[in-house]
């Protein structure tokens, strides 16, 4: 169960500008912690994704404190490096966000805010829709949270990208390279 204050709570802490938000998850859940990030930059300055390798973890730990916010995913197998760092990083004063599942991660122990979702599934395999669900939802209320200064950051990132033409729409189809026949393909004139 998610209550809506916790939820609220999530969404002022990860839209604070004076926290350097950092993103983890392990093996299996990095890819929840990489799409948080990934969205979250887009949003907001000063957002981190840590990988689940040690050496990296032990060099960005020297740097947490308390003007650190730490969202990690962590759902079981719980992973000896994810739940070191965390552990690690609470005790220097950082702030946790954990995504866990209904078994509880031992992170659940020093983080300020705990989001356990169900992982049950037909699959051999644990799901993480819901965590993904919400998360999705989270990074809705942080985007409306900054409104203006939002829009404003992603037309300064795209007027970034452009020069770089990494997406279709910022380069014309019609410049599009011509097949091995000599045609452009098709629905480009």
């Amino acid at each position: 169960e998610i209550l809506p204050a916790q939820f609220a709570d999530a969404v002022d802490m990860i839209s604070d500008p004076k926290l350097r938000l950092s993103c983890l998850g392990g093996r299996v859940s990095g890819f929840l912690a990489a799409m948080l990030q990934w969205h979250l930059q887009q949003i907001r300055p000063g957002v981190h994704l840590l990988t689940h390798d040690r050496s990296q973890l032990a060099d960005r730990l020297v740097d947490f404190g308390k003007r650190d916010l730490l969202v990690v995913f962590d759902i079981r197998r719980y992973e000896v490096d994810v739940v070191q760092f965390a552990e690690a990083a609470a005790a220097r004063g950082a702030r946790i966000i954990l995504f866990t599942d209904r078994w509880r991660s031992p992170i659940a122990q020093w983080a300020t805010i705990v989001f356990s979702a169900p992982v049950e599934t037909v699959s051999p395999f644990d799901t993480m829709t819901p965590s993904l669900a919400l998360m999705e939802a989270l990074i809705a209320a942080v985007a409306r949270k900054h409104g203006d200064s939002f829009a404003k950051r992603m037309e300064r990132i795209e007027a970034a990208r452009a020069p770089y033409n990494i997406t279709v729409d910022q380069k014309p189809l019609a410049a599009a390279a011509p097949n091995r026949r000599g045609r452009k393909p098709r629905g480009i004139q």
